[in-house]
């Protein structure tokens, strides 16, 4: 899968590097996405390593209602679908759907959350939409009323990313999983975790800067 290594592109190119990792920008939904909404798989090798950012109240909320893929509005021709049990796979754009007038998605994630559970834990899953692959897991402390066990606010306790050679995000580590949730979760859920640099900021900043210099020697 794709890393975040841009540094050699122009920013034109860091930006459509940037949608083939995460698509268009995020639409929060109008209600709370479930597992049965899209194809997902399970992961094939995880490996958890802790990780402690704070949620502000306003936050868990939209963590909790997930991201469903918009399809687009072009449909695809009937021969270039094919059926994967129940659901319908293009070949070209590996967009998945248990619809039946399945067409290709700018969008490349589908998130849902489970919980909270008796112990007021939140499990969010990640997965990319085109194929079902599971990227990342984050585990959340919610507590029973949304403000952590301790009552001093939710926040994640940690992440279990795909290790597999085959399904892994590329030459990631941990700390690379941590910036593409930080990014999945601003770009996709509207939810800004932490105060670190976003990617799409950078590449944005330096997309003005671009324009700018081509105006003035015009």
């Amino acid at each position: 899968m794709e890393n975040l290594d841009l540094e050699n592109l122009s920013p034109q190119m860091q930006l459509i590097q940037h949608w083939s990792s995460f698509g268009q920008r995020g639409k929060t939904p109008d209600h709370r996405i479930g597992p049965w909404n899209w194809r997902k798989e399970p992961f094939v090798s995880p490996v958890s390593c802790p990780w402690h950012v704070a949620i502000q109240p306003h936050q868990l909320p939209l963590l909790l209602l997930g991201f469903l893929p918009r399809l687009a509005d072009e449909r695809l021709p009937a021969d270039m679908i094919f059926v994967v049990g129940e659901v319908m796979t293009s070949h070209i754009f590996m967009s998945s759907s248990k619809r039946n007038d399945v067409s290709a998605s700018e969008d490349k994630w589908f998130i849902y959350a489970d919980g909270p559970d008796s112990e007021g834990e939140v499990r969010l899953h990640f997965h990319r939409s085109w194929t079902g692959i599971k990227v990342f897991e984050l585990v959340i402390d919610a507590g029973l009323d949304g403000y952590g066990k301790d009552g001093q606010g939710a926040s994640i306790t940690s992440i279990i990313y795909e290790n597999d050679p085959e399904e892994k995000w590329k030459d990631a580590d941990a700390e690379e999983y941590k910036r593409v949730a930080r990014e999945v979760c601003w770009w996709v859920l509207n939810v800004r975790l932490g105060a670190e640099d976003l990617v799409i900021e950078k590449l944005l900043g330096l997309l003005r800067v671009s324009e700018e210099e081509s105006r003035e020697a015009s």
